[in-house]
């Protein structure tokens, strides 16, 4: 079966193609005040992270946006600042970022930076990938895919430890806080988006060996097993995250939902113009618009009443506003999930020497 007709397999066994759009009664115009608050986004200059900067910068947070000069982060700027004069927001704090995600050192290097500029880190969303794209490896010779969905937001999190713990112990939250639909979080929050993709990872994704990641495993000729592998590595690691930073930092990880990427090229690079334009028509239809798709991200990285069911939401897949999800069954493995942590923590050692990370625990 070629790689397209088991995408659209994918698509009609998470019921895609068949389910009608969900109206969700939350808005952008429901993210309370952020004034104070800093939020860091990747994948920020267009798409969803583009919309996710939007509204952080108009409901007044300073929003700190990571991109390549390659992602034209100085179009996404304006785009940001033209949307907040349209909300009476006329001097926006938005900040690019140069990084490279597909470059482990250069992750490291912004990740400290950011420690010792930024007072505070209030909100990371980890929204960066690469879409559905035949196999290409990082400039650290790995799979594209996982180097720059998983791996770099890692790193990225782990060189965020100390800013993240200072923020945390700033404003801890007390019992006695009274809740308010208008009260900005109090605590740090990261937010990862994935997909219910995810759920068609291929079986081989065990994360006990560097090899499942070459060009010679079996995942390799496949662009849907590469993406969903990534995702699958994203819910994964947001559980064991969420267990690390235990009451401290809320961490969860959303399923925006099939969403329109106005860049049919990447169905035609991944599989062929014929297949990816027929798969451009077939999904068309089914698929949310960019904003509806930021919603459940704008809600996890936002809504006050996630702080009141800590322990409901730490961790959790959200897989639409208000709602979580079971994820996958191998989104539920936990040996799965302890092997991916400790091929992560392997990978970057090797590349970058065993200074690479920070301790997770002294919370």
């Amino acid at each position: 079966m070629s790689t397209a007709l088991s995408l659209l397999y994918a698509l009609r066994k998470l019921k895609i193609l068949s389910r009608s759009h969900d109206r969700s009664p939350y808005h952008v115009t429901d993210i309370p005040n952020l004034s104070g608050k800093v939020a860091l986004i990747t994948g920020g200059t267009q798409g969803k992270g583009l919309e996710i900067a939007k509204a952080f910068a108009s409901a007044e947070a300073r929003v700190l946006i990571l991109a390549r000069d390659e992602d034209k982060p100085d179009v996404a700027l304006l785009q940001v600042k033209q949307h907040c004069r349209a909300q009476q927001i006329f001097s926006p704090d938005v900040n690019l970022i140069q990084c490279n995600l597909a470059n482990l050192a250069d992750v490291r290097r912004v990740g400290d930076i950011v420690c010792e500029q930024e007072s505070r880190i209030d909100i990371v969303v980890c929204d960066a990938g690469i879409g559905l794209q035949s196999f290409d490896v990082s400039e650290d010779g790995m799979d594209r895919h996982f180097a720059v969905s998983h791996l770099a937001h890692f790193l990225l999190i782990n060189r965020l430890l100390p800013l993240l713990h200072r923020t945390a112990s700033v404003h801890p939250h007390s019992d006695s806080d009274p809740p308010s639909p208008y009260r900005a979080p109090t605590r740090p929050r990261i937010v990862f988006l994935t997909s219910a993709l995810h759920s068609v990872a291929p079986p081989d994704a065990h994360f006990i060996s560097n090899a499942e990641l070459s060009s010679e495993s079996g995942s390799a000729d496949s662009p849907l097993a590469l993406y969903a592998r990534a995702k699958l590595a994203s819910v994964l690691f947001v559980k064991s995250l969420a267990r690390h930073l235990d009451q401290h930092v809320l961490v969860l990880s959303v399923d925006p939902g099939a969403i329109h990427p106005k860049q049919p090229e990447q169905l035609s690079r991944a599989f062929g113009a014929v297949w990816g334009s027929a798969l451009r028509v077939l999904t068309s239809p089914f698929e949310r618009s960019v904003d509806e798709a930021c919603l459940a991200a704008l809600w996890a990285a936002t809504a006050p009443e996630l702080e009141e069911e800590w322990a409901r939401w730490q961790g959790a897949y959200v897989s639409a506003v208000g709602v979580a999800g079971e994820g996958s069954e191998m989104a539920r493995d936990g040996m799965r999930e302890e092997q991916l942590w400790r091929m992560s923590e392997s990978l970057l050692r090797t590349s970058l020497g065993e200074d690479a990370l920070r301790p997770w625990s002294g919370w």
